[in-house]
């Protein structure tokens, strides 16, 4: 499959499999097999604290951004387990996606969501620059957070919460070291996503279901504001 499955119970190791080989095929227009290019890496790393140690986790989790700064990194911890880490935060620091705490199907089902879309495409080459630009620094790291999950709509409010600093901190942070704003690097990331799976060939109608525009006509928008399409 291509994907980093590592540290998960039984269950869970199968049932994402499972999921991740039903992933849907994408068509282009003329009704022909998309052609993904992919490149060979892995798209998505799944590391499960049910195994690993706070130590262990935070290791591979950096060992893994390091190899590939596109690759979507996803920890699932067990219900009740609380680290001597801060919530979630050191984990979004090394290089961390999405946190999942699997407590009932509802966050079963966001988790397998979450895991099949990452895996559907290799992510914009583009981001490996960008992080290369941004650097290491909390700022740089924000950043390119932004970059790699701009893919969904997210707002600059739940990043900062996500990295344990307010709004207003992350603004300061990103204007003083490289002025820019939080808001402008996300609005970059979410049209280095559509550019890239237009790119590829996919039908403006299949890159707004994966990316969650709510028509066809904002894809194009985003495009052509870009003067890309």
């Amino acid at each position: 499959m291509g994907e980093i499955l590592e540290g998960l119970s039984p269950d869970l190791a199968l049932t994402l499999g499972a999921a991740l080989r039903r992933r849907p095929t994408y068509v282009a227009s003329d009704n022909s097999q998309l052609s993904l290019h992919d490149d060979g890496r892995p798209r998505l790393a799944v590391i499960g604290r049910m195994v690993h140690d706070d130590t262990t986790c935070l290791r591979r989790v950096r060992e893994l951004r390091s190899s590939d700064a596109g690759l979507t990194i996803a920890v699932v911890q067990p219900e009740g387990t609380f680290s001597t880490l801060m919530p979630g935060c050191s984990l979004y620091l090394a290089g961390v996606d999405r946190v999942f705490t699997i407590t009932d199907d509802r966050r079963l089902s966001s988790l397998l969501e979450f895991a099949t879309r990452s895996a559907a495409y290799s992510p914009p080459p583009a981001l490996r620059a960008m992080a290369v630009t941004f650097g290491g620094s909390l700022a740089g790291r924000v950043a390119t957070w932004a970059h790699r999950n701009a893919r969904a709509r997210v707002s600059a409010t739940t990043v900062a919460s996500l990295f344990c600093r307010s709004r207003a901190y992350l603004y300061r942070s990103l204007l003083l070291e490289y002025r820019t704003t939080l808001g402008e690097q996300l609005s970059i990331g979410r049209f280095l996503w559509t550019a890239h799976l237009r790119q590829l060939g996919l039908p403006l109608a299949q890159i707004a279901a994966h990316l969650g525009y709510e028509s066809a006509s904002g894809v194009a928008n985003t495009l052509k504001r870009n003067e890309l399409d």
